[in-house]
Order: structure tokens, then C-alpha cells, then sequence
């Protein structure tokens, strides 16, 4: 954390105005590190040349996508604040502490929220301005011709729109489906898993080219956790490896590379920069 703690940041503040016009966060369902390669997540691998990253980042346990969600809106352990279990359904109680989104409205910023699994509505609270949570669907054939495609998930899409007509400074956190899906049925770092990746990667292209052009902006891009084998929320060391990828065109680059990334660090690192 020590970081970004005096990280320098380029530009200044007017009228107690937010400090970064365009703020996302990018967080890739079951990415596996080792997937990151200049041939099968371009977009993404020139992300991480124009910033910097860490490969050795890793989850809370257990290593699960809500867990590490509210790990990363919190900064703290879901337990600390009486999350339990890795399920939520419409109409059951929602996070009731302080999230990062908390953090980008009072200072300031549009918010938006985007994501692919009913459960992460357990994070959508009054901080939010603008949402869309789709229903994700795991593919119906890994083989078949749709094998790498998820019907209904339009979150980068969602956010590409939101980012072409937004004016105001925003904040958006961006959660993406498709590698948990294919993770289980194919294996992680199968070819189908890495195709899924590389089709994650292309629909991401527009967004970031977007907000890079926008300017003034913060892209982070991360994960919840990884999986091994068929398999993902287990004490095996590769269920929790996740990246870390920070890119902005108004700070000075972190050296991210020695950080020892956790889940629970992102609201911190936003809360310093925001």
C-alpha cells in the first residue's frame, strides 16, 4: 500500500473538482495470470505496457467471485461485516458498510456499475448512479459454435455506451464473465479458456481505446480470483493467483511489480487517488 502513498500525480484539482475525468475499474471473472500474453489478450498486454502490473496478485479466501468482490468494494474481509456465504438473491440484505463506490460519490464523480452475475447485486447501494446487472449464461456447448460466446452480457459494451455520452467526471467498475464459465467445463488455461479470454479481450478494445482518448483516466484491470484443473475455489495456490494492471495517463507509474496485491487493497489504493 506504501506504494501509492506518495504517489505523484500530474495536473491539479480546481474547484475541489474530481481529479481524473474517467476512473474504471476492470475486474475479469477467474482470470488466471499466466492467460496474459501479447498474442491472446492484446489489448489488454498493451495495457499493461503503457502502465504497470503485477502477475502475483492474489484473493482472500476462500478464493470465490462475491467474497472477493466485496473484499475489493470494502477493503475489508467479507466476514468482518457478516458476509458469509457466496450467494445473493433480489431482496436479501446488501453490503451495509462503506465501498469504494461510496468513496467516488463523495468525491465527486458520475458512478456506474456493471456486472454479469445476479449475485454482485448484493454490492449495488444508493452510491450508484447508473447500473446494469445482466444475468450470466454459461455457454451451451464448449465445442459448439457458440462455445465462447455469453448470451445477454453486455457489461463492456454497457460501459462503452455510458463512457460515449458521459461529460462529467466518472467512476465505473466493470465486471466481465465468461473465463468461470469455461474454467469448469474445459479447464483453466485450456484452449477454450484462452480463446474465452481472447474474446473478453477484443470486446474490451473499445472501452479502453475510448477512455485513453478521453484522457485524464485511471484503468485498472484485475480479478477476483483463478481456478486449476476443472476445478477453482480451493485451497490449491492457483485459485487464488489473480494480476494487478494499473494504467493512467496522470500519475506517475507505481511500481506495482513488488507489490504484495490482495484483493482487499483496492479500496485503499482508489481512496488515495480519487
Amino acid at each position: 500500500m506504501l506504494i501509492f502513498a506518495g504517489i505523484t500525480i500530474f495536473g491539479f484539482t480546481k474547484n475541489n473538482q474530481p481529479r481524473f475525468q474517467n476512473v474504471i475499474v476492470i475486474s475479469i471473472d477467474a482470470l488466471r495470470p499466466e492467460a496474459l500474453s501479447e498474442n491472446n489478450t492484446p489489448n489488454i498486454s498493451a495495457v499493461m505496457k503503457k502502465g504497470n502490473f503485477t502477475l502475483r496478485g492474489k484473493s482472500i479466501s476462500p478464493p470465490l467471485t462475491l467474497h472477493n468482490h466485496a473484499a475489493m468494494f470494502t477493503g475489508m474481509h467479507p466476514r468482518e461485516f457478516g458476509m458469509n456465504e457466496d450467494d445473493w438473491r433480489d431482496g436479501d440484505k446488501k453490503v451495509s458498510v462503506p465501498t469504494i463506490f461510496t468513496s467516488a460519490k463523495a468525491a465527486g464523480y458520475e458512478t456506474a456499475y456493471y456486472y454479469s452475475k445476479p449475485k454482485l447485486g448484493y454490492l449495488l447501494t444508493s452510491d450508484v448512479n447508473t447500473y446494469k446487472g445482466a444475468a450470466a449464461k454459461s455457454p451451451e456447448s464448449a465445442s459448439g459454435a457458440n462455445s465462447n460466446k455469453l448470451t445477454g452480457v453486455k457489461t463492456p459494451e454497457s460501459a462503452f455506451e455510458f463512457y460515449k455520452k458521459q461529460e462529467r467526471p466518472a467512476f465505473v467498475f466493470l465486471h466481465v464473465s465468461g473465463c468461470e464459465w469455461i474454467g469448469p467445463e474445459k479447464g483453466w488455461m485450456s484452449p477454450e479458456y484462452l480463446k474465452t479470454l481472447s474474446d473478453i479481450d477484443e470486446r474490451l478494445k473499445p472501452v479502453i481505446e475510448l477512455i485513453e482518448k478521453k484522457g485524464n483516466f485511471i484503468i485498472i484491470i484485475t480479478s477476483d480470483h483463478g481456478g486449476h484443473d476443472k476445478l477453482h475455489g480451493t485451497d490449491h495456490p492457483d485459485d487464488f493467483k489473480l494480476p494487478f494492471v494499473f494504467y493512467s495517463d496522470m500519475v506517475k507509474k507505481p511500481d506495482v511489480q513488488n507489490m504484495e496485491y490482495t484483493t482487499t487493497m483496492l479500496k485503499g489504493i482508489l481512496d488515495r487517488l480519487i
